[in-house]
């Protein structure tokens, strides 16, 4: 089971991971508040038993979920089922709040840096055993060249930003100005 722990002011955005979530795992596969718990029943018995039975714990990570007494107590608690090897706790960074600093060894998913679509895949990637790493979509150049005017004369540098390019070839095309 999957336990979505979060603060309510973030609903908006996390609704949005329960619902993708549900969609691919099944609703009785996620512990989210908002269908795991209804009226009627004991918050914090439900809240626990999400807990016990959670194999991957997502804490949502925000202002707004590290100032909530009870995100703190289900993530704590989460920090102490992961030690013992009952479940994996993966933090997901929902804005620009700092990490605690007990989670600080952990790689936490940057919704807040990478967006909504790149942490789905990650999660999804997650559950699955597989691994998280993707190509981003710029390619690499180790190459930039740059122009400046001096005394009405063009002047074009070219530098290797991140290693030496010891064997390099460059066409300029200019035109006459």
């Amino acid at each position: 089971m999957i336990f979505i722990s979060h603060n309510y002011k973030d609903k908006p955005i996390v609704e949005q991971i329960a619902l993708r979530l549900r969609d691919i795992f099944g609703q009785d596969q996620v512990f989210y508040d908002s269908w795991s718990i209804q009226p009627g029943d004991g918050i914090v018995d439900k809240m626990n038993k999400g807990i016990e039975n959670c194999e991957l714990f997502l804490f949502c990570v925000s202002k707004n979920s590290l100032q909530s007494k009870m995100v703190e107590l289900e993530w704590q608690n989460a920090v102490i089922k992961a030690t013992q090897g009952k479940t994996k706790l993966i933090p997901i960074k929902l804005d620009d709040c700092f990490m605690p600093a007990i989670l600080l060894q952990s790689l936490y998913i940057d919704l807040f840096g990478q967006g909504l679509e790149v942490a789905l895949r990650q999660i999804f990637d997650i559950t699955s055993g597989k691994n998280t790493f993707q190509p981003g979509p710029q390619a690499f150049s180790n190459l930039r060249a740059y122009k400046t005017i001096v005394d009405q004369k063009i002047i074009i540098e070219c530098h290797a930003e991140h290693y030496l390019e010891p064997v390099s070839n460059y066409l300029f095309l200019t035109t006459n100005l």
